[in-house]
């Protein structure tokens, strides 16, 4: 986490340096990425041969099993998927907020974008520390503790999307200004925002139960939530709905898409406990 914050800062303090005191323009900004990406990996580095830690390098290590490797690549599977969804879910919205709303849409969706994003990354920094728990858990099988860990991150995520829901509806006038937004615009992503926020009160349950799925070795059904987001339920919402609605069913297709999950979600809690008890 320090390692984490650390290279944070050192790269937003880089950025000032270079940029402006040492006049060295978009290029220092690169400059001030690459320096604290290395400063990072060195020190984490270093961190391991200190006593402070019991993990230590040797030869069997670095030693490659094609076993291993296969079990790593089908469970880290999902979370490839999840990052590859905030990239789709701003690569599809952005196409169709330029085609249905021109110049003017496609910059309220740069506002509505950023707050869709901190959405989803709070949401994933929640599911990524019930993952761990949940799979420690998992493995002692200590089933009902894992099950009482995953509500708790459930409930947890639905609080906080409606936390998040109701602070954009009670700004939707005041914070498109924050990002420079005016005009035909700034109506535009008031509006839009008041819409797309309602996705926040599904946005975290979902995406808590892809990464327990994924924590419990259920790796068909944490793929199908995750993927199934990115490259089928948004999509299929995003292209169908602005036909009905226009610029409308942009702002719409988030939270319809949350809705579709959510229905996946709920037959995976429900469905296959009613099929399992009805063959018992």
């Amino acid at each position: 986490m320090w390692l984490t914050i650390g290279g944070l800062l050192m790269n937003i303090s880089l950025d000032y340096i270079f940029i402006f005191p040492m006049q060295l323009g978009i290029d220092g900004a690169a400059y001030a990425t690459l320096v604290s990406q290395v400063v990072s990996a060195v020190v984490g580095l270093i961190y391991f041969a200190l006593p402070y830690t019991e993990l230590r390098y040797g030869y069997k290590m670095f030693r490659l099993r094609f076993s291993r490797l296969k079990e790593i690549i089908k469970n880290g599977f999902p979370s490839l998927g999840a990052q590859l969804s905030i990239i789709a879910m701003l690569f599809f919205h952005n196409y169709q907020s330029l085609k249905y709303g021109g110049v003017n849409g496609l910059a309220a969706y740069t506002f509505i974008g950023a707050v869709e994003s901190l959405g989803s990354l709070l949401m994933t920094g929640l599911s990524l520390g019930v993952q761990p728990l949940v799979a420690y858990l998992y493995g002692g099988r200590r089933y009902l503790r894992q099950n009482i860990i995953g509500n708790m991150g459930y409930i947890t995520a639905f609080v906080l999307g409606g936390i998040m829901m109701s602070v954009s509806i009670a700004g939707h006038n005041v914070f498109p200004a924050w990002f420079n937004l005016h005009g035909e615009a700034a109506v535009m992503a008031s509006h839009g925002l008041i819409i797309s926020s309602t996705a926040f009160l599904l946005l975290g349950v979902i995406r808590v139960a892809g990464y327990y799925y994924q924590a419990t070795g259920k790796i068909t059904e944490s793929s199908l939530l995750i993927y199934g987001d990115a490259f089928f339920a948004l999509p299929l919402c995003l292209f169908t709905l602005p036909l009905f609605l226009g610029l409308d069913g942009v702002w719409w297709a988030m939270p319809a898409s949350r809705v579709l999950l959510f229905g996946y979600v709920c037959w995976l809690w429900f469905g296959k406990k009613r099929r399992q008890s009805t063959k018992q």
